[in-house]
């Protein structure tokens, strides 16, 4: 298959291909500083480490979550060079050094420490504000160590609209000091992404490590310098993702490469986006990838090299030659730069790639190989071994002279429905009334086997879900146009400090002043949810001006659970619009959610009650099947409430044939305890069948409670 193509420039997060690619990564001999910052404002969230290391972080793969449960599993990133000199005079034909998807090479050692002995700081625009549930303070601790409150160091590095910047400065072994800068954003056109500024100097020469170790690297001209960036994508669910790119084609507007849903094997209907069965609900229609926003052309001229990345593939998978990286084997590290220089062989239709094929003479390899996807394979399982990965490399950079740079700017960005979208787009397609008048946008693997979208209502949902792709291109755009406009993203009045009282008849929301600071502002909203911090925030509230800071929120309901956050907005006077930032002339810029949303439930309080006999529990009986369809406590599905308590009491719960399985211990002075997630002291789900509650207050006396579960 022969296609028009261009280069392009490459993202740096896409790491398992590339790992796996050539046994990219295994460090073991080496630690990894492991100090990091958690970025949690937008709907992106990662950890970014000093070392630059993406792989996963503290034993969980949960590096970048996005909505849907879709993330990026692992991401690597390699520097490389060629006709290198080591500090023994030695001449290497290749050298590479880096991070790999489960270790990262770099020792601790060569992370440089400040002056104050930090390894990596975090600067934030505004004071975070403090968020506090029936009194006891939840937001997460700050400052730590290497955080500060900084707007002047943000704006003068560069980000003049950025909430956040993380910064560090990483010493590879190849003489190569990377100065990363991570910018985040919370205004609602760039929340989607994470923004990885990266410059890339030449300093060889005599340098003292940390530790006062002298590393006497010769002072020397780099020349054929790489920087790769290879990445999983995965779900929560074990269902794989389709990889594929886009930008290596003439027409190709963005430089991405990026993950999606794929339907499962083995099952009797339509899966594209994961749709629950007895809801409808779309679990998992995220668009996940790494965007290339800039490179510089070279060292010598920091304007954009649109022809970057050099290479450019999907789908990869396996070790090529060791299972274990070692930046010390000549053959090895000669391997790893003939990827990043000749990329791979390509992949004929129904060809499935289980290994890299780095023996592969250069003529015989592509730097842009077919898509993935368009390679007529039903099943991710059968078009690569594990899960498909996205590769890339940038470059090359000659006659980097010991003290010149060259930038590089990626992004991890995501694209989705949205979650109201989620569950009305799922329950029509679930009572068969969904609908699709747009153009076709089913992915190439739908339109080569129709039979996996067996009927019309299937193909809406599976263009609908397709949408997500068109979200993820316009939130790349967004990160373009944050770049070329140097981080001038409009920003929002600061987020204000918020308290959540439960009370018999209403639940009260105070927030502070702090939002008032702004030139511009111009109001409030409170938001809420319903059973859950992790769905849907509802506007409840809207007020102008500075003259209200608490609402009484008299419509929740006794039993459910409430989670809350309080925004401030501006008046659009001064913000930018532009086609590309979402912006139109005059629009209202808002704080984001997730600075203030409160993470703990809260509930209409119950006077507590008079008399044991009048203890009760609801529902009674419990059934699973109602709790799904929202018909008992909503967001809540493995919840029943003991009502009519006394002020203080032990509740034990009690099989019918009286094995003790849970004690709740009720404490709060009001009438009502919630037991919230129906398991056993051993984290066991309860199953089917008749329960009894023993609730003792402490003079001794005590009743008795049977209810019935069914599931």
């Amino acid at each position: 298959m022969k296609y028009s193509v261009k280069r392009i420039r490459i993202p740096k997060a896409l790491v398992a291909i590339v790992f796996g690619l050539i046994a990219f990564l295994v460090l073991d001999n080496t630690a990894r500083a492991d100090v990091f910052k958690w970025v949690r404002i937008g709907q992106m969230w990662s950890a970014i480490f000093d070392s630059g290391d993406m792989s996963r972080p503290l034993g969980s793969y949960r590096q970048f979550y996005y909505n849907g449960n879709r993330f990026m599993e692992n991401i690597a990133w390699r520097v490389a060079v060629r006709d290198w000199t080591d500090e023994r005079g030695a001449t290497w034909g290749f050298k590479t050094s880096g991070t790999s998807v489960y270790n990262g090479e770099e020792a601790f050692d060569n992370m440089p420490l400040d002056v104050d002995g930090f390894t990596i700081r975090r600067y934030v625009r505004f004071q975070p504000p403090s968020i506090s549930v029936q009194g006891a303070p939840i937001q997460p601790f700050f400052p730590l160590e290497g955080d500060e409150v900084n707007p002047d160091y943000i704006d003068s590095s560069g980000g003049k609209g950025a909430d956040q910047l993380i910064e560090s400065w990483i010493r590879t072994s190849v003489g190569i000091t990377i100065h990363q800068k991570v910018f985040v954003f919370s205004q609602v056109n760039h929340d989607d992404y994470v923004l990885y500024d990266w410059t890339f100097k030449n300093t060889t020469g005599q340098y003292l490590t940390p530790s006062g170790i002298q590393v006497d690297l010769p002072a020397q001209t780099l020349n054929g310098v790489y920087f790769a960036l290879a990445a999983w994508v995965n779900q929560d669910v074990g269902n794989f993702g389709w990889s594929t790119t886009y930008g290596e084609r003439e027409g190709d507007s963005l430089r991405v490469a990026y993950n999606y849903p794929a339907w499962n094997r083995g099952q009797q209907y339509d899966t594209f986006g994961n749709p629950d069965q007895t809801t409808g609900f779309i679990k998992e229609p995220s668009y996940v990838g790494i965007a290339i926003l800039h490179v510089d052309k070279s060292v010598d001229d920091p304007t954009d090299d649109r022809e970057q990345p050099h290479v450019f593939a999907s789908g990869l998978q396996k070790y090529t030659t060791a299972q274990q990286h070692d930046q010390n084997n000549p053959t090895v590290t000669e391997l790893e730069y003939s990827s990043f220089h000749y990329g791979f062989p390509e992949l004929v239709e129904g060809q499935k790639a289980y290994y890299f094929g780095l023996n592969v003479p250069a003529e015989g390899r592509v730097r842009y190989q077919s898509r993935m996807d368009e390679r007529k394979i039903k099943w991710v399982q059968d078009a690569t071994k594990g899960r498909g990965a996205i590769y890339m490399s940038l470059g090359p950079f000659d006659e980097m002279k010991a003290g010149d740079d060259f930038r590089v700017v990626y992004a991890v960005v995501g694209g989705s429905l949205s979650r109201e979208m989620r569950w009305d787009i799922g329950q029509r397609w679930k009572n068969g009334t969904l609908t699709w008048e747009g153009e076709d946008k089913i992915p190439p693997v739908g339109q080569a086997f129709p039979d996996l979208i067996p009927t019309a209502v299937d193909r809406a949902k599976d263009n609908w879900v397709a949408t997500g792709k068109d979200s993820l291109f316009q939130n790349i755009y967004n990160a373009e146009w944050a770049v070329r406009h140097n981080y001038n993203v409009p920003k929002a009045p600061p987020p204000p400090s918020i308290e959540v009282w439960g009370r018999p008849d209403r639940v009260q929301i105070l927030w502070g002043s702090e939002s008032e600071s702004a030139s511009d502002f111009a109001g409030y909203r409170v938001y809420r949810a319903v059973g859950s911090p992790d769905t849907t925030f509802t506007v409840i509230h809207e007020s102008l001006g500075n003259s209200v800071h608490s609402f009484d929120d008299i419509t929740a309901q006794r039993g459910v659970s409430y989670y809350y956050a309080v925004t401030a907005f501006d008046d659009g006077s001064q913000n930018q619009p532009g086609t590309e930032n979402g912006l139109r002339p005059g629009e209202s810029v808002e704080s984001g959610i997730l600075y203030n949303r409160t993470t703990e439930p809260v509930s209409l309080t119950r006077a507590p009650g008079n008399a044991l006999a009048d203890i009760r529990v609801v529902p009674n009986p419990y059934n699973i099947t109602a709790a799904e369809a929202g018909l008992q406590f909503p967001g809540e599905n493995d919840k029943i409430l003991f009502a009519g308590l006394p002020p203080e009491c032990t509740i034990r719960i009690f099989t019918i044939s009286g094995d003790l399985i849970k004690v709740l211990e009720h404490t709060d002075g009001s009438g009502d305890e919630p037991w919230s997630d129906l398991t056993t002291e051993t984290r066991q789900i309860v199953v089917s069948g008749v329960y009894i509650a023993h609730v003792e207050i402490p003079s001794g006396e005590s009743s008795f409670v049977k209810f019935v579960i069914v599931r």
